[in-house]
């Protein structure tokens, strides 16, 4: 029986909860060490505990949560992050609510958040605010959040590509973290082509993954911001990218991809491999001087790898540079033919093997 992913918190849900807590600990005169439950934007509550609890004096507490991400592999799981909150006397509701230690600053526009202010997009700062108000209705808030250990937590993020300087960010629209969420991944791949366009990037460069990346930054001077991986989220990133008006679109990956794309096929996941060996039957079947050995091989392969190795063994790059000369074509007219594209076709050393250009 397959196991049942758990869900957890954002980083905005446990900044929310610090606060409220430590709002709970001036409002009460005590440290609220037991359970108390939260407001999340789908109007449900959820219990929160503190992880640490700090007095500072009768109308300032600072208050630790440690972020549980359930079963998502998020770099955040465990992270420590904190409020620092100071109550003055007021007869109105006044909230201040600034970054500390490592939560990020922006830099870059294209985000959520201005340059030049902390990193707590508005959906934490909303879900911060309604649970304030759910304790108390009038007075001066100051609502300082922080990160332990924040700024080396964002080096394994794309925060320095974004923009992002200094720490994390404070995210999260739900304040729920679904286990290896697909949405999460779209929804960055929007923020990356955001900050892009915001930048001036005029000619976005989608990829598969980092490697690819890697080759096609040795090769081309495009800035930073303009490279976008995109997983197997290729249909979705080729249309994001005509939305924005990028004036071309350049994609590159490997042959496993390629082989997909080159099927017809745009969600990459899928794993519907007698097609994609098809397809590369066809493609080698209508190539001059191909032997009918390489045929087999295809046809008892696999790995599309094993396929592109032994075409390469073999000086068949008339064959290579067919696949890729398809995925072009392919790619072309799944954006309806309104952006140029180039398609580069990397190898498993580092090197590009086959380009292709439609206008």
């Amino acid at each position: 029986m397959k196991k049942k992913l758990r869900s957890g918190f954002t980083t905005g849900a446990c900044a929310s909860a610090a606060t409220k807590i430590a709002l709970l600990c001036i409002k009460k005169r005590k440290k609220i060490n037991e359970p108390i439950k939260v407001w999340f934007p789908n109007d449900k509550y959820f219990s929160f505990k503190a992880f640490n609890i700090k007095k500072i004096d009768e109308n300032y507490y600072e208050v630790i949560i440690k972020k549980f991400a359930g079963d998502d592999p998020d770099i955040t799981d465990g992270a420590l992050i904190g409020s620092r909150v100071k109550f003055e006397d007021s007869d109105c509701l006044e909230i201040n609510i600034t970054g500390g230690e490592g939560v990020g600053k922006v830099t870059k526009p294209g985000l959520p958040v201005n340059v030049g202010e902390y990193a707590i997009n508005p959906g934490p700062r909303m879900m911060i605010e309604k649970n304030i108000k759910e304790v108390i209705n009038k007075g001066r808030l100051d609502v300082e959040i922080f990160v332990v250990n924040g700024e080396k937590l964002a080096e394994k993020t794309l925060n320095k590509k974004l923009g992002i300087i200094g720490g994390i960010s404070i995210l999260g629209t739900t304040g729920i973290v679904k286990p290896i969420s697909t949405q999460a991944w779209l929804d960055t791949i929007k923020i990356e082509m955001n900050v892009a366009r915001a930048n001036g990037v005029k000619d976005i460069v989608i990829v598969t993954g980092r490697t690819t990346e890697n080759i096609l930054k040795k090769n081309f001077n495009y800035p930073e911001e303009a490279y976008i991986s995109v997983g197997d989220h290729i249909g979705f990133s080729l249309k994001e990218a005509v939305n924005r008006d990028f004036n071309k679109i350049i994609f590159g990956g490997m042959f496993g991809k390629f082989t997909k794309i080159a099927s017809g096929e745009f969600k990459t996941h899928v794993k519907n491999s007698t097609l994609f060996f098809n397809k590369l039957i066809e493609i080698a079947e209508n190539i001059e001087n191909i032997d009918e050995k390489f045929i087999e091989i295809i046809k008892n392969s696999i790995t599309a790898r094993n396929v592109f190795e032994e075409a390469k063994k073999r000086n068949y790059f008339d064959f290579i540079q067919k696949v890729c000369d398809i995925v072009c074509d392919n790619c072309f007219n799944f954006i309806n033919k309104k952006k140029p594209i180039l398609t580069i076709l990397v190898d498993y050393n580092g090197k590009i093997i086959a380009k292709s250009f439609k206008s």
